[in-house]
């Protein structure tokens, strides 16, 4: 016989039945969120499988990006699926996917590029990509808009020469460039042009406002070429270069050279990715993009000097660029407001 010991008459027995109805539901949730997590590993799995039988991915990408044929090249060996790429200028690339879209030519699967492809949304040349478990993993302040995915963050700030700016002396404030002793000493990639140097001024344009980017523009000295302007200030002709991604600082090891970020934060942009509209290999799109934001995908990439949007750290880097890239992050250029940012840029640096 079964004694009851919470309470006594009939309002016991209602409460050991209450409390083992909630217990049994308790579990049958849980096993409920069991089924249901081995049936996602399932659907999962079977994209894995599905993605080995069409055998191949074609991938746009940005030319000249080391890290990211690093990157494919270790998914094809791992995986065992080719990897076809085209690589080009960002707005080359945009005109080839329109063109193949508008035309019904079925040879993209993944764009992989700068933020600035966002403008191309409603050219309806994406598609709506599907689950891509590892989406779950990008930390804020990076995230998924459901078409664009963000994989990296290349953070932006100064290049210092260690014999013209000492410690201590170096700009604690973007606002601190104004400052006269600074005057012809600034060497910056120009604004006027989409680039680096556009989306550093365009961010410090909106965070700082317009007076303090004018306050400074007569001390700073415009420059083009990118690699031939971190050299000039590594030999002295400038003291500091605006702006500066760390990824470079190890090409002048021996030289006396270091990164700076002001205490504001550095500018930066994403690298991101996209599902071309109608791929031929929809599978392998998926299984590439979630290897992307993986443990593995993302490690070999920042070991180039970039953030991952995951918080995976890289033990590669150097402690200065290591330094840099820990810093704040200030923000990011609209990419939807790209012409408007231009023209501010040519009023101010005529």
């Amino acid at each position: 016989m079964a004694v009851l010991s919470t309470g006594s008459g009939s309002n016991g027995i209602m409460h050991r039945v209450a409390r083992l109805s909630v217990l049994s539901l308790a579990a049958a949730v849980l096993g409920l969120g069991s089924q249901s997590a081995r049936a996602s590993d399932a659907d999962w799995n079977a994209v894995v499988e599905a993605a080995k039988k069409e055998g191949t991915v074609t991938v746009y990408a940005v030319a000249g990006t080391a890290r990211t044929k690093t990157a494919l090249e270790l998914f094809e060996k791992t995986t065992g699926i080719r990897v076809e790429t085209l690589d080009a200028r960002p707005a080359e690339l945009r005109e080839r996917i329109r063109n193949e879209v508008v035309a019904g030519r079925r040879i993209g699967d993944v764009v992989l590029t700068g933020s600035t492809i966002r403008n191309a949304i409603p050219l309806n040349i994406f598609e709506k990509h599907p689950a891509i478990p590892n989406i779950a993993r990008i930390q804020k302040p990076s995230e998924d808009d459901g078409y664009v995915v963000p994989i990296l963050i290349s953070t932006f700030g100064l290049m210092l020469n260690n014999n013209m700016v000492k410690a201590g002396d170096e700009p604690k404030s973007w606002k601190d460039l104004a400052d006269p002793k600074w005057k012809g000493k600034i060497l910056a990639n120009d604004p006027r042009a989409v680039g680096q140097g556009n989306v550093t001024f365009t961010v410090l344009l909106e965070k700082l406002g317009r007076e303090a980017i004018e306050k400074m523009a007569p001390n700073i000295t415009l420059a083009t070429d990118v690699s031939v302007s971190e050299r000039r200030v590594a030999q002295g002709e400038f003291a500091m270069y605006m702006a500066f991604g760390p990824a470079n600082l190890p090409l002048y090891e021996g030289l006396p050279v270091r990164a700076w970020v002001p205490e504001e934060g550095s500018p930066y942009v994403e690298s991101v990715m996209a599902m071309i509209k109608n791929p031929p290999h929809p599978n392998a799109a998926r299984f590439l993009m979630n290897w992307l934001l993986s443990d593995e995908g993302q490690k070999i990439q920042v070991d180039y000097g970039v953030r991952s949007v995951t918080g995976v750290q890289s033990d590669k880097i150097s402690e200065g660029v290591k330094r840099a890239l820990q810093a704040k992050l200030l923000g990011q250029a609209d990419p939807l407001k790209v012409n408007d940012q231009l023209a501010v840029m040519k009023e101010i640096f005529k």
